[in-house]
């Protein structure tokens, strides 16, 4: 059986999205989607701030704390779009709309952020 010896850029790396003063939520993304710009306007860091204390470990437990998904629709080919799910931190949440329009995710240009389909209100 051949391996391959072309470096994957799958790995996954800790970020965390600021929840509150001082506390984090950690999840497992990867780094290499992300352009820079999008990983602001998502609220991400890629290092955890001294002095800070991560309180929610995966994404269940963070979206628990206060994060909350969005969808990001981008282009792959002429026409051809894809959506991700992503996380975005309650402290981006009134400028994710816009912010995050032009940026890049997977080296494509995003078109498009809404909300979920799937939602679940109980009264």
């Amino acid at each position: 059986m051949a391996t391959s010896t072309t470096p994957t850029t799958r790995k996954k790396d800790p970020a965390y999205f600021k929840v509150a003063d001082g506390k984090y939520a950690e999840v497992k993304l990867r780094k290499s989607s992300f352009s820079g710009a999008l990983a602001t306007e998502l609220g991400i860091e890629w290092t955890l701030p001294g002095g800070a204390a991560v309180i929610a470990l995966g994404k269940a437990a963070s979206v628990v704390a206060g994060c909350f998904p969005i969808i990001l629709e981008y282009e792959v080919r002429d026409g051809i779009t894809q959506t991700t799910r992503v996380l975005c931190a309650p402290t981006k949440a009134d400028t994710i709309g816009q912010g995050a329009m032009g940026k890049t995710y997977n080296g494509k240009p995003i078109k498009a952020v809404r909300a979920p389909r799937r939602r679940v209100f109980v009264v």
